[in-house]
Formats: structure tokens, C-alpha cells, sequence
């Protein structure tokens, strides 16, 4: 097995030139640019979303910037092959400044009309009515595992000198993470947490999860419930793992990604109906990433070191 130091100074991409990745992080960008302009009257703080997406484009430069003038350093490598999964908060935050700019408003009573006609009442009371601060911290546990999920494997595949499968995992989360970004534009919605009358005297209790992931929650982006990030990356990360093949670490995260989607809707942070939708971007990446990737290895042709006779004479492939 190469080294670590050898795998990410592999070449192909590894020059700083745009990768699939870094072409998908561009475009979103692009769109979210666009989306400002088209509905400029309705972004909120505008100069705080062109410093945003100016330095989205920065973080990009930089790494690309620094991978070429270092070709010899892994740090730089490992710059070059992580930030897209380190863009994925700081564009989360950017969402409420343009969250708006279609509908004028949040769209949870559409919501809640749909979920009381098709489950005869408010799924997020049931959960509720289950509460304790054991189950509490459990499921704020499960909800805090996002991160993790979604950085480890990407590491863990280049430990084991598996850059290519690394770099597409990467893409498979970024294109779920922008997919669900652009739904959050679409279908803006707050959620249960801001909607239910019955949430409005106080958090869950629980301890230290719970009051760890409440604090986080005060600052969320507004508008930002459908469909789920949480659960359409997550389930990303699970189903990227079953096609490469990894089917051990499949098992294994199972039942935490699972723990995740259920603790969505438990911990009022989210509709039961914004889970279906992250379930619905996952299938869909893992279906068209299967399908893009499937299309790149036949186009990659394997080219032998040893001289190929053409014609009665020696042709070397380079």
C-alpha cells in the first residue's frame, strides 16, 4: 500500500487544475449569484452574501493557488483535496441572506396541511409525547454525527491510498450538500421547532448533547429545513460507501445514519417530511454519480508500459 504522503501527491487533479468537484463548487456559486441578482430585493444584508460568495471563489483560488506553487507538499495536497467539505458550513450559513427570493415567505403551513391530511395529525407531537432526557441526549447524539460521517471516510480512503475514490466521495457529498441548498431556495421552510405551538415553552431536556446542539441551533439559517442536509448527506455517505464497494463500514454506520434520520423529527428540528426529501437526494446523487462514474472508467483507457507494434514497427505510449 503506498503511503499517505504518495497518495495524495498522485497525480491526476493533484496540479491544481478543476476537477469535477471544484467545477460543481463554481457553478453553485454561479447559481447563487445569479438567484441574488434575480430577486435582489429580497436578500437580505446583499453585502454580506457578495463577501460570502466572493470568498467561496477565494477559498477555491487559494487552495488550487498553493497546490501548484508546493507540488511537493502534502499539506497543500491535503488543502487541495479537503476544502470542498470545509465550504459546505460556511455556504449553510450564507442561505439565509437569499433564502427568500422566490416565495416572500416560509411555506410550513403548505407543510403542515400536507402532514396533518396524510398522518391525521402533527408527526412531531408523537415524538414529543415519547420524550425523556435519556432519549433526548441519544437522539442529540445521533444528530451531531453529520460531520464526522462526512469528514472520516474521505480520510479514511486516503490512508488507504485510495485518492480516486476519495476524490468521489467528496464530490458525492458536495453535490448532495448544493442539491439540498438550492431546495432549501425552492422550498423555504423553518420548521417544526417555529411553527408548533406546542414548542414554544422551552427546548428538550437532556444533557450534554442536547444542550450543546440547542446552542448551536440559535444561530441556524432560517429557511433552511427542506429538504434535510442532515439526512441527505448522511445517507450520501452511506450509500457512496455500499457502491465502492465497503459493505463492513456499510453495516457498521447503518444504524448511526438511521439513529440521524429519526433524530431529525425528535428533536423538533426538522418535519418528518423533510427526512423523505433528504432520502430523495441522496438516491438521486448515488443513482447519477453511479451512473457519471460508471461513463468516466469506460472512457479511461489503460495505457501499457510496453512498446506497442503498429503496423510492423514499435510505437511507445506515453
Amino acid at each position: 500500500m503506498n503511503s499517505l504522503r504518495e497518495v495524495v501527491l498522485a497525480r491526476g487533479g493533484a496540479d491544481g487544475t478543476p476537477r469535477p468537484v471544484d467545477r460543481l463548487v463554481l457553478g453553485y456559486l454561479a447559481v447563487v449569484a445569479c438567484i441574488a441578482v434575480l430577486g435582489w430585493e429580497r436578500v437580505t444584508k446583499p453585502f454580506e452574501l457578495v463577501i460570502a460568495l466572493a470568498a467561496g471563489v477565494a477559498i477555491w483560488a487559494a487552495s488550487a493557488l498553493l497546490v501548484r506553487r508546493f507540488p511537493g507538499s502534502a499539506l497543500a495536497q491535503y488543502l487541495w483535496l479537503l476544502y470542498p467539505l470545509s465550504l459546505t458550513i460556511f455556504l449553510y450559513k450564507a442561505i439565509e441572506r437569499y433564502v427568500l427570493v422566490f416565495h416572500g415567505r416560509f411555506l410550513d403551513a403548505e407543510v403542515n396541511a400536507v402532514e396533518a391530511a396524510v398522518f391525521g395529525g402533527h408527526p412531531n407531537l408523537f415524538f414529543d409525547s415519547i420524550a425523556n432526557p435519556v432519549l433526548t441526549e441519544v437522539m442529540m447524539f445521533g444528530y451531531s454525527l453529520l460531520y464526522p460521517l462526512m469528514v472520516l471516510p474521505a480520510v479514511v480512503l486516503l490512508f488507504r491510498g485510495e485518492r480516486d475514490q476519495a476524490e468521489r466521495f467528496i464530490f458525492r457529498i458536495m453535490l448532495a450538500s448544493t442539491a439540498t441548498y438550492i431546495g432549501f431556495v425552492l422550498f423555504p421552510v423553518l420548521g417544526p421547532m417555529h411553527t408548533v405551538p406546542q414548542f414554544a415553552t422551552g427546548g428538550l431536556d437532556g444533557y450534554l448533547f442536547t444542550d450543546m446542539i440547542q446552542t448551536m441551533m440559535v444561530g441556524d439559517p432560517l429557511g433552511s429545513a427542506f429538504p434535510s442536509g442532515h439526512v441527505g448527506m448522511a445517507w450520501t455517505v452511506l450509500l457512496a460507501l455500499r457502491h465502492f464497494g465497503y459493505r463492513r463500514a456499510f453495516r457498521v454506520l447503518l444504524p448511526f445514519v438511521c439513529l440521524l434520520t429519526v433524530s431529525i423529527a425528535y428533536n423538533r428540528f426538522h418535519y418528518v417530511s423533510d427526512a423523505f426529501g433528504g432520502l430523495a437526494v441522496a438516491f438521486a446523487v448515488s443513482a447519477l454519480c453511479a451512473r457519471w462514474e460508471a461513463r468516466a472508467d469506460q472512457r479511461t483507457t489503460f495505457l501499457p508500459d510496453e512498446p506497442v507494434a503498429v503496423g510492423g514497427a514499435v510505437a511507445e505510449r506515453h
